[in-house]
């Protein structure tokens, strides 16, 4: 038998071990589930497909690194869905970045840990269905349990006075806007993720609104 014929036989000996794995072995969430970043969201097939492969391998990049990374903490980490409530994963490098700046001797991967951390408080514990939320030409599409955090946020911070539902309309875009003009971001009107971090994570609590 030569190299390339055993070579072969491992391949389909591992692959039929694959097969057999069960698809969330360790997943962490109650329902065993848990949220697949980056390429491997892919199906097989579509993988193996010509532009699907070159377009996979396009995306191999710090990006699909980090996302690879926060999918593996979403498998291993008890009571998680997805780490990530951004749904935006291309702010991933930027934040990285803006880690990195700060410790510069770090490894990346540290600081990706370390990025894990930051983002832990926000994190979703169950699947949660996406909502669409749109503003005139900008379109952002978020966990329902994200949002309704975020209305909490806003609620708490006086920007806000409906109730916490999860549901996106005219008043809690106000709220969003008015939200963005005090803090100097870009009056999206959505809950964008420059807006996530900066209500649910960067803020202190004794950061309320005006009336």
């Amino acid at each position: 038998m030569n190299k390339f014929k055993r070579l072969s036989g491992a391949l389909a000996a591992f692959g039929a071990g694959i097969a057999c794995l069960p698809a969330a072995a360790q997943a962490a969430d109650a329902q065993h589930d848990f949220a697949v970043r980056g390429i491997g969201a892919l199906q097989c097939s579509a993988f193996l497909e010509p532009a699907g492969q070159a377009a996979a391998f396009e995306r191999l990049s710090i990006e699909n690194w980090i996302l690879g990374y926060l999918t593996a903490e979403n498998r291993l980490t008890p009571d998680t869905y997805d780490i990530m409530a951004l749904q935006a994963p291309q702010v991933l490098p930027n934040l990285v970045a803006a880690l990195c700046r700060t410790n510069p001797n770090a490894p990346v991967e540290t600081v990706v840990a370390g990025l894990v951390q930051h983002l832990e408080p926000i994190k979703i514990d169950r699947n949660s269905p996406l909502v669409v939320t749109k503003s005139g030409q900008t379109e952002v599409a978020i966990r329902q349990a994200t949002l309704v955090m975020v209305e909490k946020a806003l609620v708490s911070r006086r920007y806000y006075h409906g109730h916490a539902k999860g549901e996106y309309g005219p008043d809690l875009q106000k709220a969003l806007v008015k939200f963005q003009k005090d803090q100097s971001l870009p009056q999206t009107g959505v809950p964008d993720s420059a807006t996530i971090l900066r209500l649910l994570i960067e803020l202190p609590e004794s950061n309320t609104g005006k009336k």
